[in-house]
């Protein structure tokens, strides 16, 4: 089964994508409903988020205000840590248990669909990554008129995520957006015949471990974009995210960009080159 996972800044059209892909017969997972799903009355997360914001954040029936979490831990780093550590693990595990039902029942292609998927590091365990974009002053119009915000609020909340042009450079496909909703579902249909070409597997399976030092030896132009050597760290990436190290502690890979290759890695039986192959 082919794993997608749809991505885009705020107020970029993803959601649409998403739903037009699920009616093309592909599984699909919107992960911020089910990251509401955890922190509603009797979810798994609800009691560990009122301890940690306190009750301040609850409407008068005792459901969690979206509104007023939101704008607390979008103006506050480290409370926006703290949400996502406690409701993040929870909605991975239900990611899974999903996915895995989709596969048992025949399916061929699942997409998982997040705000946050590369600031978090999850794009990398997926086959594809796709964004959904949009231009700048579209994007700020939008999200003014959805969630009827003052214009400094919406310029906030996009100043929180990862830069526009920055998403893009992890991105296999980037679906523009910025157009009328007709064009829009006509770039998704068109994704959907992209897709299903990709989601038939390859007659020999490659074994994991060649794959792997094939990957790390030749660039990822078959998967997940972004492994290069550690340097410094940007500041909306998470510390763990950021940083992966080999079984052996001998390697470091760090987050980099569409279309770039990874410097050769000391894998044993896998020589190092001075220059990359065209």
């Amino acid at each position: 089964m082919l794993r997608i996972g749809l991505t885009g800044g705020i107020a970029c059209g993803k959601s649409r994508v998403r739903r037009q892909l699920a009616a093309a017969g592909f599984g699909t997972l919107d992960l911020d409903a089910v990251a509401h799903e955890m922190i509603a009355p009797g979810g798994p997360a609800y009691p560990d988020v009122v301890a940690a914001f306190g009750r301040g954040i609850l409407a008068a029936d005792g459901t969690v205000d979206r509104k007023v979490l939101g704008a607390r831990v979008f103006a506050d780093a480290a409370a926006r840590a703290e949400l996502n550590a406690l409701v993040h693990p929870r909605v991975r595990d239900e990611e899974a248990r999903r996915a895995a039902a989709h596969r048992a029942a025949g399916g061929r292609v699942f997409v998982t669909d997040a705000a946050l998927l590369v600031e978090a590091g999850f794009h990398l365990r997926f086959d594809r990554l796709v964004v959904v974009d949009c231009e700048g002053g579209e994007q700020l119009r939008r999200l003014v008129a959805r969630d009827r915000i003052e214009e400094a609020a919406a310029r906030a909340r996009i100043a929180a995520q990862m830069p526009a042009a920055e998403k893009r450079r992890f991105a296999h496909i980037v679906l523009d957006a910025s157009g009328s909703l007709e064009a829009t579902d006509l770039e998704a249909r068109r994704l959907v015949d992209m897709l299903l070409a990709r989601a038939d597997p390859p007659p020999h399976p490659i074994p994991t471990e060649a794959a792997v030092q094939a990957a790390l030896h030749h660039g990822p132009a078959e998967g997940p974009r972004g492994l290069d050597r550690c340097a410094s760290r940007p500041a909306w990436a998470p510390r763990a995210a950021w940083r992966w190290r080999r079984s052996s502690g001998s390697s470091c890979l760090r987050s980099r960009g569409r279309g770039s290759r990874p410097r050769p890695s000391r894998t044993a039986g896998v020589p190092a080159r001075k220059r990359w192959p065209s």
